[in-house]
């Protein structure tokens, strides 16, 4: 069965083109580029701390350093030369197990304090990687620092250790790899919508340039036979204008589910708009695309007559295939030429044109490979048809919190209570286990109630400080319990951001160097700079990864809302405005309108001239009306040649004064662009009634234009009112 967009998920490529780095907007290079920094900084770490430490540099050191820094380069010719290879994470990943495993036998005592080198590489590929590669790699990183610390930690307390470090990096590494994972179904899920179409749910004209171009890259290769089927329901208008503009989406969603079963794996069927379709194929010797031409009629026919039996239930249907060298904005452009001979030749009458028609030349280019928000004017709108789903968001970070706070204290009753660290004990250390395990039932309290973030801070500061406070109340062992301040900084910065983590990171960093300056720990201060180093790098790529995913996250977003030819919002924008409008309207009492737009004689253009010259007409009218609104006010296209403007209602004087103005910008948009067609639209506005849901509000404000349309026909040519 074909997948969602139109095309088998095993032959699209959609995915499988990105790579794993790609799918959340990172070049495929980065794992390269971070291992070679993260090399650079654990060797040069290595020697500086050394010579910090003591007058001379061991000799094992200074070997071990010197083959992590001549690894550098290495690495960096293969982020030039062979980024993309599949062998590539596994190197970059066991070349540090294997380099610790090493030093551990060589270093012994010493390797107690260096072992924490192994936070680099452990907590980059967690972050990194795809869960496939990063949960063995990890819990094999684990393993070797922990088995480094069993076999040659010569500390009484070196199990106790043992238990909290393993515990620590457990829950920091395997909370990361669950957060990005997180990340990633947020970034696919919206990329997916991107190139979707919100009403049939095929690919939209966005995923069919992306596509093409790919496929075009391909056959210059392959020699690929390319093949377009360009589909246009014939007098689908009538559905609209006859019955309603619900039967019309029903018409449209049957056609696309008739089409979908014809598909075989490979193809990639798509809306291009209002009854427009697309289905983009190959030239196999075993494939009759005769025949396969045929049956996509006869399934169009069989749906439509289904659906809407009183409307013709034809369509036009154009086979166009491509010639060798062509660019794909050429060969689009000649698809749509070819579905325009295909409906004259249906309707010869149409042939007759008395009216000339002139493109004006600053228009639009309909089909030349950029999306909308590229040509300009549409990213300054975009931000403002979608939001994060804050609800998500505040679910995972209360769930994150909880988890936290609750595998501390178990690390410390774990160590306490099995007799590993038996000064672990007292009144002190068992309120502290007791309040963590309080802050922990008060997040999933703050998830189930659907408490603010800011409310975080409390469960956070306070299970902080408890753990300080058990921490404090050992005596011999206290430096064995220290890796439990790993936990905080990361969770700190994925959930509250960089500035306000800023006071968990300080706080976990003085009070490990803290405890272990006072203590009598060996190596103390090699351990303390390899541990602030390691969160340090830890940190700062948590920022500079969630930047670079959020803002990817973003654009998907705003793009998965955003008409691919026009620039406005899309159905799926639309839906969601009005919902969060009328959720608005309901709690504080605001007026909602919406205006409801269809350009006249819009089906003439396209059916009498040309495709392009209709997009230019969809694209100079989309501008028009985003011209007239306010900043707050939302402009979308509905699908085909009808638009809506959602807005605010508190003055319902104004909505009439801008529904004029919409026409007029309209009228005269569409008059630079042509002469002696119809330049009008059919205007109609309505106001949103109290208890009335937001899919209620949609439906009668479609019934309303349909009944303009009506009163237009009868003798109006333009209808505006309430």
């Amino acid at each position: 069965m074909p997948s969602n967009d139109g095309t088998t998920a095993a032959h699209d490529g959609h995915d499988d083109d990105q790579g794993y780095f790609g799918s959340i907007g990172l070049p495929e290079t980065v794992g390269w580029y971070v291992s070679a920094a993260l090399y650079w900084i654990a060797g040069l770490a290595v020697l500086v701390i050394e010579r910090v430490d003591s007058d001379a540099i061991d000799p094992i050191v200074g070997i071990l350093a010197t083959v992590t820094l001549a690894v550098v380069p290495l690495l960096v010719l293969g982020a030039r030369y062979m980024p993309h290879v599949w062998w590539g994470p596994y190197v970059r990943i066991t070349l540090p197990l294997f380099i610790l495993a090493i030093g551990a036998i060589a270093l012994q005592d010493k390797i107690a304090a260096l072992v924490l080198i192994t936070l680099f590489p452990v907590l980059a590929v967690a972050y990194l990687h795809e869960p496939k590669i990063s949960l063995a790699y990890c819990a094999l990183g684990i393993i070797n620092i922990v088995g480094a610390l069993a076999l040659f930690d010569a500390s009484p307390s070196k199990w106790a250790r043992v238990v909290v470090l393993g515990g620590s990096l457990s829950a920091v590494t395997y909370g990361l790899i669950f957060a990005q994972q997180r990340l990633r179904k947020i970034v696919a899920k919206n990329l997916k919508l991107s190139v979707t179409d919100p009403l049939t749910g095929l690919a939209n004209v966005r995923r069919l340039q992306e596509r093409l171009v790919h496929d075009v890259q391909r056959a210059a290769r392959s020699g690929d036979q390319i093949v377009i089927f360009a589909i246009d329901l014939d007098d689908f208008k009538l559905v609209n204008d006859d019955f309603s503009y619900e039967l019309g989406d029903r018409v449209l969603r049957a056609v696309a589910t008739a089409l979908a079963d014809e598909m075989q794996p490979g193809d990639l069927l798509a809306r291009r708009g209002g009854d427009e379709f697309a289905v983009l194929t190959l030239r196999t010797p075993e494939r009759d695309l005769d025949e396969f031409g045929r049956r996509i009629e006869q399934s169009i026919a069989r749906a439509r007559l289904a659906v809407c039996p009183e409307i013709n239930p034809r369509a036009s249907v154009s086979r166009i295939e491509h010639l060798p060298g062509e660019l794909p904005a050429e060969f689009l452009a000649r698809v749509d030429e070819g579905l325009h001979e295909a409906k004259l030749d249906a309707h010869p009458e149409r042939r007759e044109v008395d009216t000339p028609i002139s493109l004006t030349t600053d228009s639009p280019d309909a089909v030349d490979g950029e999306s909308a928000d590229e040509r300009g004017g549409a990213p300054a709108r975009i931000a403002r048809i979608g939001s994060t789903d804050r609800k998500s968001d505040s679910n995972a970070a209360w769930s994150f919190i909880a988890a936290a706070s609750i595998v501390q204290p178990a690390l410390l009753a774990a160590v306490a209570w099995t007799g590993l660290a038996p000064d672990l004990s007292g009144p002190a250390f068992v309120a502290s286990v007791v309040g963590c395990v309080i802050c922990s039932v008060f997040s999933l309290f703050g998830r189930r109630r659907g408490l603010r973030l800011r409310w975080v801070h409390l469960p956070l500061g306070v299970s902080t400080l408890l753990m300080t406070v058990a921490i404090a109340s050992a005596d011999q062992s206290r430096e064995a319990l220290l890796e439990l301040y790993a936990i905080q900084p990361p969770l700190a910065i994925y959930i509250l951001g960089r500035l306000d983590a800023v006071p968990y990171v300080a706080a976990s960093a003085y009070f490990y160097s803290f405890f272990l300056v006072s203590s009598d720990y060996p190596n103390a201060l090699i351990r303390i700079l390899i541990f602030v180093g390691a969160i340090s790098v830890l940190c700062l790529m948590l920022v500079k990864g969630q930047l670079a995913v959020r803002e990817f996250t973003r654009k998907t977003r705003e793009l998965s809302l955003v008409d691919p030819l026009t620039g406005v919002g899309n159905l799926r924008a639309l839906r969601r405005r009005v919902e969060d409008e009328v959720d608005l309207c309901i709690l504080n009492g605001d007026g909602l309108a919406m205006m409801v737009i269809d350009l006249d004689g819009f089906k003439f253009v396209n059916d009498r001239f040309s495709h392009t010259l209709g997009d230019s007409v969809l694209i100079e009218s989309a501008n028009a009306m985003r011209s007239i609104v306010r900043e707050d006010e939302l402009v979308a296209r509905r699908g085909g040649d009808e638009f809506a403007i959602v807005c605010s209602a508190r003055d319902r004087s104004e909505i009439g004064a801008l529904a004029e103005r919409a026409a007029s910008a309209i009228s005269d948009a569409r008059a630079r662009l042509t002469s002696g067609i119809p330049t009008t639209a059919t205007v109609r506005y309505i106001f949103w009634n109290e208890d009335e849901s937001a899919d209620e509000f949609m439906r009668r404000a479609d019934i309303e234009l349909h009944d303009a349309k009506n009163l237009r026909d009868s003798g109006s040519t333009r209808a505006i009112g309430a």
